[in-house]
């Protein structure tokens, strides 16, 4: 029986549910903060008060923006406080990412809405939390930003109207995943929310009092399973936390039939041995990798998509036979959304579901944070967790998850199960591993694309290939 990593806190959720792409997302979001009655605590890689979080219809507006929507929350609730602290961006975001979010998310808005911008962290990392506390009862945390690119159906339709930003620009279909906690893991992830606005701001945050019988679960959402084990697993260098890594590591080392990967990237060197080892093992494993056909710009192409082409070259030049797979979904349209998803299953008793991608970076210089799953004896949550696999590989193929149960049971694994599916006009794809022309230029600025640990910035400019030790040290 595959082995539980001992990383990262236990916690407890009375309730769980997945919430597969944005939209059914942002519908919980809105239901549950509706509901609250002191405190709502948002963290965010990206958080944009303009975007628009309930599109009902093709020629409907999405209702009221983000900030318009929470500040309607508080004129309601007197005694409510909306904290949102968001990572400060570098510049080469500038374009992307909203003017002045400071003024249009606080001084804007109402005054219990409390924005800050938290650029607190090493040279060259980031911010990368996904979480949303509501009272410390319910929480959400997976890979969904309040950002302006991320609201799409589960048809990923690059002619939907409704996949625009909030200046009206049109996006690439989106895809994502969420959970959805209820229960003592609340309060965990409640914690965290404090503990990283504290290190921001200085400022201590009361832990919300409510009455016994307050429930600010969205409507709607069923929960697929009650009273479940979980832990919380973090990559935070400020406190020496590299528990998203561990994990990884004696996850893919316990695996005996399959690594499933459903993620934006797939860069992290650590990661990538491991999985190179699974395929030297008798039985040798399964592995399964699910993510976009390609990354939105040249720079990420050249760079993190040819990363990914040596790691699935390498896999490809181990497999002993049909045991490696890696696929992009085609919703119909012959191109891939983005998949931002950040989820991995290993046998289908082990699972990781939260903000990291299986990147360096994520695993030992960014902020991150997830849920990991154990189903050691426990058959409701094996079947969870490979529901919610099937449920995925399901909307990729269009298909139902009982198909995919049928045709992985009767081929007798997920990869041949997969090759029963595919073909459709929605389908997965094969994904090219070809070399990117620009990788070897761009190798040596991996320290900074891709680091693994803090470095200092000295040193990391001084290993770029336009300078010197001269140029890093005089300028």
């Amino acid at each position: 029986m595959t082995a539980i990593p001992d990383v990262g806190d236990r916690v407890r959720a009375d309730r769980l549910a997945f919430l597969i792409d944005a939209a059914p997302y942002f519908q919980a979001f809105t239901d549950a903060v509706s509901r609250a009655r002191r405190s709502v605590l948002i963290l965010g890689w990206e958080v944009d008060s303009g975007i628009r979080l309930l599109r009902p219809g093709r020629g409907d507006d999405g209702g009221p923006t983000l900030a318009d929507f929470l500040s309607g929350v508080l004129r309601d609730r007197p005694e409510l406080d909306i904290h949102v602290l968001c990572w400060d961006w570098s510049m080469i975001y500038v374009f992307e990412r909203e003017p002045w979010p400071r003024k249009r998310m606080g001084d804007d808005t109402h005054d219990r809405l409390h924005f800050e911008l938290d650029g607190r962290h090493p040279a060259g990392a980031s911010h990368h939390e996904k979480v949303v506390v509501v009272d410390d009862r319910v929480a959400f945390i997976g890979g969904i930003d309040l950002g302006r690119r991320r609201w799409d159906t589960h048809r990923h339709d690059p002619d939907d109207p409704r996949l625009r930003s909030p200046s009206d620009h049109p996006y690439r279909p989106f895809h994502d995943v969420q959970a959805v906690v209820s229960g003592p893991v609340a309060r965990a992830l409640g914690d965290r929310a404090r503990r990283r606005w504290r290190r921001a701001t200085g400022e201590d945050l009361d832990v919300p009092r409510t009455p016994p019988d307050h429930d600010p679960w969205p409507t709607g959402v069923e929960p697929v399973l009650r009273e479940t084990p979980l832990r919380l697993v973090r990559t935070d260098p400020a406190d020496d936390l590299y528990e998203t890594e561990a994990w990884h590591v004696a996850a893919i080392r316990s695996a005996r039939r399959a690594v499933y990967l459903e993620n934006q990237y797939l860069t992290s060197d650590t990661v990538g041995r491991e999985l190179a080892s699974c395929l030297d093992r008798t039985p040798t494993p399964e592995i399964v990798v699910v993510t976009s056909k390609e990354s939105g710009g040249w720079l990420e192409q050249a760079s993190m998509d040819a990363f990914r082409a040596r790691i699935l070259r390498t896999l490809e030049g181990r497999d002993p036979g049909g045991k490696v797979a890696a696929w992009w979904p085609d919703p119909g349209h012959g191109d891939s959304p983005t998949v931002h998803t950040k989820l991995t299953v290993v046998d289908d008793r082990l699972a990781y579901l939260g903000s990291a991608n299986l990147s360096n970076r994520s695993m030992g210089l960014d902020t991150e944070s997830g849920l990991t799953f154990d189903a050691g004896d426990d058959a409701r949550l094996e079947d969870v967790i490979r529901g919610l696999r099937r449920s995925l590989l399901a909307e990729h193929l269009d298909v139902t998850r009982d198909a995919v149960a049928a045709a992985e049971d009767a081929a007798g694994g997920i990869i041949s199960g997969v090759e029963r599916l595919r073909g459709g006009t929605r389908t997965l794809r094969d994904l090219d591993v070809a070399p990117h022309l620009l990788s070897e230029v761009l190798d040596p600025i991996r320290g900074l694309v891709d680091p693994e640990r803090p470095a200092d910035l000295g040193d990391l400019v001084s290993g770029l290939p336009w300078t010197s030790e001269h140029d890093a040290t005089d300028g």
